[in-house]
């Protein structure tokens, strides 16, 4: 307060929130007293910061509980809307009522599969609203059909992306050591070094270290590098690699079965 006062700044007390991050079976044995103004600040148990919201645990339920809601309206007016305007047009107002909340700063909060299971259920139902199907039917050909990314596909692709990114200057120098080639750590040339792999690093935890961006993001780079050997992914750009992961994704959702 002391460097407010003699900055001329001064807080709005009731737009100032306090959060404690800890674990979730941690609890705290203190009462915190901080005040503003003579008023006190409690600890919430979610702040928003640029449109998410942060909760003490980091599990993200408040996140993606707002966020289930949104795309649940989008989807409500998708189906309102597909009567009306020809199949291109109604794929372009689904990108922009519907997949821009649903991929805004996922490599956050979407690195669990399991908790992003009714995520993805929402974004298949929005498929079958568009294709007119019932809720039963099969949505790997719908995203073939329209060459649209599965959610789950699409945090991977953004998880290598920003990868590449790091090994090519294009974020911030907090980030430029978090990831290391496999053959710049091995006296031997391996397979997997010469394809331009990751260093998978060692883990003690599931919920902050399995499914951690870090290691979730190594995965998947090592997995889409050992699956598309032609080029090292590190050496390309940023528009090349995701073009190549794109048609990946999109050849991997043909179904045999419709040939038939």
């Amino acid at each position: 307060m002391c460097w407010l006062y003699a900055n001329k700044i001064s807080l709005n007390v009731n737009k100032t929130e306090l959060i404690l991050f800890k674990a979730r079976n941690r609890n705290l044995d203190f009462d915190l007293k901080i005040k503003l103004n003579g008023i006190k600040i409690n600890p919430s148990p979610f702040v928003t910061y640029l449109g998410i919201k942060l909760d003490e645990n980091l599990c993200w339920k408040y996140h993606l509980n707002d966020l289930s809601i949104k795309l649940n309206r989008a989807n409500a007016m998708l189906s309102k809307i597909r009567y009306y305007i020809l199949p291109t047009t109604l794929r372009s107002v689904y990108y922009a009522i519907f997949n821009s909340h649903l991929i805004y700063s996922c490599l956050s909060w979407a690195q669990s599969s399991s908790k992003i299971k009714r995520i993805s259920v929402l974004q298949k139902k929005a498929l079958r609203l568009m294709k007119f199907l019932p809720r039963d039917s099969h949505t790997n050909p719908l995203f073939h059909e329209l060459k649209i990314i599965k959610f789950v596909d699409h945090v991977k692709i953004e998880s290598c992306l920003f990868i590449n990114r790091c090994f090519n200057d294009l974020v911030p120098p907090l980030f430029k050591d978090w990831f290391n080639l496999l053959k710049n750590s091995h006296n031997h040339e391996t397979r997997s070094s010469q394809l331009g792999t990751l260093v998978i690093p060692n883990v003690n935890t599931k919920c902050f270290g399995r499914f951690s961006f870090t290691n979730s993001a190594i995965n998947s780079w090592n997995y889409f590098q050992k699956e598309l050997p032609e080029k090292a992914f590190f050496k390309l750009k940023v528009y090349e690699l995701k073009r190549m992961l794109n048609n990946f994704f999109i050849n991997s959702y043909f179904d045999i079965d419709q040939l038939v």
